[in-house]
C-alpha cells in the first residue's frame, strides 16, 4: 500500500472507489487475509477457490476477532468455489459461517458454489460472477457503481432510517401473513428511487415469478396521471378548469337535473361533482346528483369518465386515443415505457393475474374483453414507472408552476367532513406529524395499490399488488414507519 498502489495510481487512471484485489487459490487466501487486516486499501475483495485450509485454517482462527475490528468501512467480498465437499475441504464453509455471525455492518458479501467444476475451471465463472456482484447500476443515473457505495438504507419523513435488509424482511413477512401473491414496491428519497423490489409470483397457480417486466392494474391510482394530463390540456387552452363541462359536451344521462350544468373540471378532479362513484350503486342504475356540485365531497369515478369524454371531444379523437395524448404529454417525457391505459398484446403478455383471498379471480379492471380507456381505473403499470410520475410532481418538472400550485392545494376546504383529509386535483391531501402528505390508492377487487409522498421531506413510496390486500399492507407500512420514528 505504500509502494505498489501509489505507483499504479500515478501511472494509470485508477479510482480507489472501484479498485479490486483478486486472487485464486493461495492468491485468494492472500485476498481474504488482506481484507481482514487492511480493509481500507481496496474497495472490493474478489476470490475464487481461496485456500483457507492453509496452516490448519489460520484465516478461520483469526477471522472473528479481525472482523470485529472493521468499523465504518464499506467493502464487498466475493467467494466463488466448487460445490460439494470442496467447500469444507477448502475451509470456505467455516469462513462463511463466521461471516454470517460476525460480518461488519459495511460489508456486502456473497459466496457462490458451482456444480460440476474443478479447482481451475471454477475460476472463469467466479471472476465473471464476482465482477457482476461487485458492481451495480445506480438507480439515479444508471451508471455502474461499486456495490459497497450503493445505499443500504432509506430515510423516512422525520429523518430516521430503515435498512434495506429490515425492509426486505418486513415485506416478505407481510406477504406471508397477508397472503399477498406478488408485489412491486419502491421507496423515493431525494427525488430518486432508492429502494425497489419485485417480489412473489404473478399467479398462485402457475407460480411464475414477478420480474422487472411484470405489470399490475393501478386501479384508481389512474386518476392522478389523468389529472396531470388534464392540467397539461388546460395549459394548452384545450380546457378551462372552471368552465362548466356541459358547454363543451352535454351529458344526456343527467340532462334532467340542471345542477349538472354547474359541474367543472375542477370539481371532477376534486370529487365534488355530486355524482356517485358509479351509477350501478343506485337502485335504478341511473346517474344522479346527490348534492349541489361544489358543496360537498363524494368520491366519483363517474365524474372522471365524463371529463375524459369531454377531453376526447375537444381534441376530436376517440376516448381510447387519449392513450396517445398521455404518451406524448406525460409518458414519453418521463420515460414511462411500461404504462398503458388500454389493453393490448404487450399488456396481455406481462400483466400479473389478479387474486381475491389467495385465489385467481376476476376484478373490475380492464381485460381482453374489456379493453378500453377509463380515466378512473384502467392504467397498467409497475412501481418504477409510477415512481417517475411521483418524482415529477415532487420536483415540479413537467408542468407549469401554476399547474402544480392548483394540483397540490386543497380545492374545497369546507366540502370534506375531515379537515385533515382533503382533495387537490387528482390527489388526496392530509396533514401528518411530519407535514403535508399527498396520496392515492387503488382497488379493483383483485388488484390494489397505494402511494404517498411528502414533498417537503422528499420522501415517498408506491406499491402495486395482484390481490385484494393492499389496504392491509398500507396500514402495516404506516405502522412500521411510525415505530421506526420512535
Amino acid at each position: 500500500k505504500e509502494e505498489l498502489i501509489p505507483h499504479i495510481d500515478k501511472k494509470y487512471p485508477t479510482n480507489k472507489e472501484n479498485n479490486i484485489l483478486y486472487g485464486t487459490s493461495l492468491g485468494g487466501l492472500f485476498s481474504i487475509y488482506a481484507y481482514l487486516n487492511e480493509a481500507t486499501v481496496f474497495k472490493s475483495y474478489l476470490t475464487v477457490e481461496p485456500s483457507l485450509w492453509w496452516d490448519k485454517q489460520f484465516i478461520n482462527r483469526i477471522a472473528s476477532e479481525n472482523l470485529s475490528k472493521i468499523k465504518g468501512i464499506k467493502n464487498t467480498l466475493w467467494i466463488g468455489s466448487r460445490d460439494g465437499s470442496a467447500l469444507d475441504e477448502m475451509g470456505i464453509s467455516k469462513f462463511e459461517s463466521i461471516l454470517k455471525s460476525n460480518s461488519p455492518e459495511g460489508l456486502s458479501w456473497l459466496t457462490q458454489a458451482y456444480p460440476n467444476e474443478t479447482h481451475f475451471s471454477a475460476i472463469w465463472k467466479g471472476i465473471y460472477d464476482g465482477l457482476k456482484y461487485s458492481y451495480v447500476f445506480s438507480k439515479s443515473d444508471k451508471k455502474l457503481i461499486n456495490r459497497a457505495n450503493a445505499p443500504n438504507k432509506f430515510r423516512l419523513e422525520n429523518g430516521s432510517y430503515i435498512s434495506f435488509s429490515n425492509m426486505d424482511t418486513f415485506l416478505k413477512s407481510q406477504m406471508d401473513s397477508l397472503n399477498i401473491p406478488g408485489l412491486s414496491f419502491a421507496i423515493i428519497n431525494d427525488d430518486q428511487v432508492i429502494y425497489h423490489k419485485n417480489l412473489g409470483v404473478t399467479n398462485m397457480d402457475t407460480k411464475e415469478p414477478v420480474t422487472n417486466e411484470t405489470i399490475f392494474d393501478a386501479a384508481s391510482m389512474t386518476k392522478t396521471p389523468f389529472a396531470l394530463m388534464v392540467l397539461r390540456m388546460v395549459e394548452k387552452g384545450i380546457l378551462d378548469l372552471d368552465k362548466p363541462l356541459y358547454t363543451y359536451l352535454p351529458n344526456a344521462d343527467i340532462a334532467q337535473d340542471d345542477r349538472y350544468k354547474l359541474i367543472t373540471a375542477r370539481m371532477v378532479l376534486s370529487h365534488t361533482t355530486g355524482f356517485p362513484n358509479w351509477r350501478f350503486f343506485n337502485k335504478d342504475g341511473k346517474l344522479d346528483i346527490k348534492f349541489t356540485p361544489g358543496t360537498k365531497y363524494l368520491y366519483s369515478g363517474e365524474g372522471y369518465e365524463y371529463l375524459a369524454d369531454v377531453l376526447a371531444h375537444q381534441l376530436k379523437i376517440s376516448k381510447n386515443d387519449l392513450q396517445e395524448i398521455f404518451n406524448k404529454e406525460i409518458g414519453e417525457p418521463l420515460a414511462m415505457n411500461k404504462t398503458y391505459f388500454t389493453w393490448n398484446d404487450w399488456v396481455k403478455k406481462r400483466r400479473a393475474a389478479g387474486h381475491v383471498d389467495g385465489k385467481v379471480s376476476d376484478g373490475y379492471g380492464i381485460t381482453e374483453s374489456k379493453p378500453d380507456f377509463y380515466a378512473s381505473y384502467s392504467m397498467q403499470t409497475e412501481a418504477l414507472n409510477y415512481a417517475k410520475l411521483i418524482i415529477s410532481i415532487m420536483k415540479e418538472e413537467l408542468l407549469q408552476k401554476s399547474s402544480y400550485n392548483e394540483m397540490l392545494k386543497v380545492q374545497y376546504p369546507t366540502a370534506s367532513d375531515s379537515p385533515n383529509s382533503q382533495w387537490g386535483l387528482g390527489i388526496g391531501i392530509r396533514e401528518s406529524d411530519n407535514g403535508v402528505e399527498y396520496y392515492h390508492n387503488g382497488f379493483n377487487s383483485n388488484f390494489t395499490s397505494d402511494f404517498m409522498f411528502n414533498k417537503e421531506k422528499r420522501f415517498g413510496y408506491v406499491f402495486f399488488t395482484n390481490c385484494n390486500k393492499g389496504g392491509a399492507l398500507t396500514r402495516s407500512l404506516l405502522s412500521l414507519f411510525k415505530e421506526s420514528i420512535k
